[in-house]
């Protein structure tokens, strides 16, 4: 089995900023009202990522606490995209996605964790979510392959709804 080195992880923990001018930082980030609008965009997000498209990354930083400058952000953007992409030489392309645990620790924060398959293998996705107030920020974003992890999400969470996301096809087909 393919072990991903805990480099691998992609992990975003950002200064907040609240101004955005010529020093490239990015404004206040965006809030999320509800959990209906965390997984939504977890699974847009989700859509691209698992295919190593950066712009995945671009729809959870508009979200996200703490935030550095744009070049940086992007940079490490484009890096973890080609570390997905590097994992899709080996496994394959991406087959479908399915939510496999909500888990919540009080009122502060909660995580979606994602079974995204691939022809060969798989990916562990876990995007988390904080509350500093009332509203919720895009916190965390770490995705690996390690299987033991993946069966104590689902150990310790009550499954979720059963949900498949498919992924859409990079280069649609004209009609």
């Amino acid at each position: 089995m393919h072990k991903t080195p805990a480099a691998f992880l992609a992990v975003f923990l950002w200064r907040a900023v609240a101004a955005t001018g010529a020093d490239g930082l990015l404004p206040e980030p965006a809030t999320l009202s509800s959990d209906k609008e965390m997984q939504a965009l977890s699974e847009r997000a989700l859509d691209r990522l698992m295919r190593g498209e950066v712009e995945g990354f671009e729809l959870l930083k508009r979200h996200s606490v703490e935030m550095g400058s744009q070049e940086a952000l992007d940079r490490f953007f484009r890096a973890q995209a080609d570390r997905v992409k590097k994992f899709m030489r080996k496994g394959g392309q991406p087959l479908a996605c399915e939510l496999i645990a909500r888990p919540k620790v009080g009122d502060s924060f909660c995580r979606y964790v994602y079974l995204c398959k691939y022809e060969n293998s798989f990916l562990r996705w876990v995007f988390t979510y904080y509350r500093p107030r009332e509203d919720w920020l895009f916190f965390r974003l770490d995705f690996d392959d390690d299987v033991n992890a993946l069966f104590e999400d689902a150990r310790r969470a009550p499954p979720p709804r059963a949900e498949t996301v498919t992924p859409k096809p990079a280069n649609p087909a004209p009609e």
